[in-house]
């Protein structure tokens, strides 16, 4: 019993350590720079929405500087989850679309060989056109974390 407890929590120390990256506005920033001039011709629509639910250890004020930065980009700014905006966009329920386009934080996390290294994972949808994910990816030098790369994952 005791080499479970152990386990247990090593295994917890190890998550803790995982999820415990202090997410900022600056590399939520870099991120969504890179998404929005990767495919431009799929930032259009009624609205640009943003789910930042994954992103737990951004502080309030960080957050709120986002959705004020996204207003460079978009008259009408939702901040919103995938499964609560098409409850509420009626071109979804109507056809299966959206009217607007939607920026997703899908989650975070540092590479096992590397701790030094934190990724972001995030999707642009603009449904009927197409949709990305993506990894942006930060290296921590001098204890700040540096833009290192963005990448493209997938397409649909």
């Amino acid at each position: 019993m005791k080499y479970y407890a152990t386990i247990f929590i090593v295994l917890l120390l190890n998550l803790s350590r995982l999820f415990a990256q202090n997410i900022t506005y600056d590399m939520v920033k870099t991120t969504i720079d890179s998404v929005l001039n990767f495919e431009p011709q799929l930032n259009h629509g009624d609205y640009l929405a943003i789910d930042l639910s994954e992103l737990s250890t951004l502080s309030m004020t960080d957050k709120d500087s986002i959705l004020k930065y996204l207003h460079n980009f978009h008259k009408n700014i939702i901040e919103t989850t995938f499964e609560e905006l098409i409850k509420s966009d009626s071109s979804w329920n109507n056809g299966g679309y959206l009217n607007g386009f939607m920026i997703s934080f899908i989650r975070t996390y540092t590479l096992a060989n590397d701790e030094n290294i934190l990724v972001l994972v995030c999707s642009k949808i603009m449904s009927g056109d197409a949709a990305f994910d993506s990894n942006t990816s930060f290296r921590r030098v001098n204890n700040e974390w540096k833009f290192k790369d963005f990448v493209v994952t997938e397409m649909y």
